[in-house]
């Protein structure tokens, strides 16, 4: 091989490194442009998570109640008419209301406005409510309706306040009213009220959702119903001395006894055990005009009397610690009564509310001065034909005048 031959060689070698250490230098390149890359994208990921991170710690959780979703509702409606909200109301009884109550408001003393109640033959809310109609008052304005409320609600001076209120109205039924004001300088035009009504059925489906759920979460509501009713309240005196003496169990076996015989008489002629109280119970008869409901739970009383003389008797043939003091009583009362749920959100429960109720256990409270027996109401009493009851007297209670029955002859 001659020495040309070599140099070609080593020529063409020499081109191959110098092509290998290029290529080499270029993926070399590359590489760092990609490692900055992914760097860089890094970065990003790591900038884009703290730029959320803000952003999702101020998304409100979404509402779990019908409260909560109320005022989110409500607080929609305010943004869109501008106006700040002073008051959801809602009808009371939910039938045949005669009352609307305020169960939501916005207002600064809101603890004060709150559970108000007003008739619906009266003022702004009570037109808007009968007549299913907006209506809006600007300052300065007059209206034979507006009962100056207006102004102490915006805290503004007299007529300058503005009020805007809309029936909440979903399909054919009306469940209350919602309520806007202007405090500072403003009015309410035709476009508010359009802007609202769209707005209105949401809540009106909130509300009723309340009056159709047994677990409604706004406290200040009362989605009963209110009727005519005689309360019957029964106890035993003395009862606790005489567990006292027994096993928890021979006490209980004696209660259940007791109940067993005695509510018989009240469950035949209509009457609803409301809830046992202690050594006693209370039982709802309902009744419209005609005081039939009146009769039956003084029936009843009269036949619980004498039932629980022979089970008297028979507690001292068994030797059980009863005596001639404990004598049993009865209080009657007759009136208007609410029926419905009551109490905590998260713990409803079903209750008669009435001065009927309470008259019933006063008087039930005051036969112990007596000795025992039943006592009416003078409303009860009234219902009472007196051939049926002969014997009836009156006697003075610290808790007013009662009627004391004796035997009577069953028309039933």
């Amino acid at each position: 091989m001659d020495w040309e031959t070599v140099l070609k060689i080593l020529a063409v070698v020499g081109g191959l490194a110098g092509t290998a250490v290029a290529v080499a230098k270029y993926f070399a390149g590359q590489q760092k442009t990609f490692t900055s890359l992914r760097d860089e994208i890094r970065d990003l990921k790591a900038q884009t998570r703290v730029l959320k991170q803000p952003l999702l710690d101020t998304v409100s959780a979404p509402a779990t109640n019908l409260y909560q979703r109320l005022l989110v509702a409500s607080t929609e409606a305010e943004k869109a008419v501008a106006a700040d909200m002073h008051s959801i109301s809602s009808p009371i009884p939910a039938q045949k209301p005669t009352h609307l109550r305020i169960i939501l408001s916005t207002d600064p003393e809101k603890e004060k406005v709150e559970g108000r109640e007003f008739p619906v033959t009266k003022g702004i809310a009570g037109w808007v409510f009968q007549r299913q109609q907006p209506s809006f008052k600007n300052p300065a304005e007059t209206d034979p309706r507006y009962f100056g409320l207006v102004d102490k609600a915006a805290g503004t001076q007299t007529g300058a306040g503005a009020i805007l209120t809309l029936p909440l109205v979903t399909g054919k039924s009306c469940y209350g009213v919602i309520q806007f004001m202007k405090t500072r300088a403003g009015r309410f035009e035709e476009s508010d009220v359009q802007v609202a009504s769209r707005l209105a059925p949401a809540i009106a489906r909130l509300l009723g959702e309340l009056q159709d759920s047994s677990t409604a979460d706004v406290p200040v509501v009362a989605y009963g119903d209110t009727r005519l009713a005689t309360i019957l309240f029964a106890d035993i005196t003395q009862f606790s001395n005489v567990t006292r003496s027994l096993r928890l169990l021979d006490s209980v076996a004696m209660l259940n006894e007791y109940y067993n015989r005695l509510l018989d008489f009240a469950l035949k002629r209509g009457g609803k055990l409301e809830e046992y109280l202690g050594d006693g119970f209370y039982i709802s008869f309902a009744d419209d005009i005609s005081g039939q409901a009146a009769r039956a739970a003084v029936c009843s009383a009269i036949e619980m009397q004498m039932e629980y003389q022979k089970l008297l008797r028979a507690w001292k043939d068994y030797q059980h610690p009863v005596s001639g003091s404990n004598t049993h009583r009865i209080g009657i009362a007759t009136g208007e009564v609410y029926t419905g749920n009551v109490g905590h959100p998260d713990d409803r429960r079903h209750k008669l509310i009435g001065t009927a109720v309470d008259l019933a256990s006063h008087l039930c409270e005051d036969l112990k001065t007596i000795g025992g027996g039943v006592a009416l109401c003078p409303r009860t009493r009234s219902f009472i034909d007196e051939s049926e009851f002969p014997s009836l007297r009156k006697h003075g209670f610290v808790h007013g005048e009662a009627w004391i029955p004796g035997n009577h002859t069953d028309k039933s």
